[in-house]
């Protein structure tokens, strides 16, 4: 027993040195580049932006929007535009659109806001994940410049306007008359909660 305990805690000290450094790595993925592939996602799917951090809750005007007025509007097609908004259990938020749906011909510009309040008495940080359906119509949802982008911070019980400005490209599919814009709210307060928000969320979970 002597004799082979040297060797075996020799390996136990190999394999616990191993794991140290496996957790260590899966860590700096988390916190260095989870939120860089979230952005690349964002990018892929058309919704790029990001909101004006220095203005007091993230408040956007239209006005600090880049519009490119190159793109002409399409008129001849109207397009039917949703918002969906859900929030985790562990987040004690009510986050809604001023408005369930919006018309909007292809290339023209329209703002949102959504009201988020936090219904609890403490300081939380939230951060909301969007998806788009159908899927096919997330690839012309271009300019977005929304609160998805960056973590939110609300005290007990305060309240916030989060603007949300998009526009659809004039070559989306005919076929698609109806788009859905949803984002589902989760409590980031707790750094290790942080990292089980998922980089995106399947339409079927919306």
């Amino acid at each position: 027993m002597t004799e082979d305990s040297g060797p075996v805690s020799q390996k136990n000290r190999k394999l616990l040195f191993v794991l140290s450094i496996v957790a260590v790595l899966m860590f700096a993925f988390a916190v260095f580049y989870m939120p860089t592939l979230y952005r690349v996602f964002c990018e892929v799917t058309g919704l790029n932006g990001g909101i004006d951090v220095s203005s007091p809750g993230g408040r956007v005007a239209v006005e600090d929007f880049q519009i490119d007025e190159s793109v002409k509007i399409d008129t001849s097609r109207i397009i039917t535009v949703q918002f969906v908004s859900d929030s985790d259990p562990a987040l004690p938020w009510v986050i809604k659109p001023e408005t369930n749906q919006v018309k909007v011909h292809p290339g023209e510009v329209k703002k949102v806001v959504f009201f988020a309040k936090n219904n609890s008495g403490r300081k939380i940080v939230a951060r909301s994940v969007p998806s788009v359906t159908p899927g096919l119509a997330a690839g012309y949802l271009k300019k977005t410049q929304c609160f998805c982008f960056d973590e939110m911070t609300l005290e007990g019980y305060q309240e916030e306007d989060m603007p949300v400005v998009f526009h659809l490209q004039t070559d989306l599919p005919e076929d698609i008359s109806t788009v859905t814009l949803a984002y589902k709210s989760f409590n980031i307060s707790d750094p290790e909660a942080a990292q089980t928000v998922p980089e995106h969320v399947h339409e079927h979970e919306m």
